[in-house]
């Protein structure tokens, strides 16, 4: 579930872990599912605690935004760190939706 990863990430940041080791750790431990596709985390703030704000994102496998039947998991989250706010997007890619075999 993506608010679950969305949530684990906040708790790593907010413990003060590297956020890229963070991000491949999620990546990995999402694709191990066998029923997951494919997974994007989108972090954006002062990463590393850095004077100016920038994003940084990492994606593994494939998620098609743009396909309508596409069944993707998002979730949105915050982690607030002493020098502010750090956005989360979380991403996860389970296949097509109505995806059967027809009968001819």
């Amino acid at each position: 579930n993506a608010a679950i990863v969305s949530q684990m990430i906040v708790e790593g940041l907010e413990k003060r872990l590297p956020f890229r080791r963070l991000m491949k750790q999620m990546l990995e431990k999402v694709m191990a599912n066998r029923d997951v596709l494919g997974v994007r985390i989108f972090l954006a703030g002062r990463l590393g605690g850095a004077t100016m704000s920038r994003t940084e994102d990492r994606k593994l496998g494939r998620i098609p935004l743009q396909t309508l039947r596409a069944d993707i998991d998002f979730a949105r989250d915050k982690a607030y760190m002493t020098y502010g706010v750090i956005g989360i997007k979380v991403w996860i890619y389970r296949g097509m939706k109505f995806d059967k075999k027809e009968d001819k």
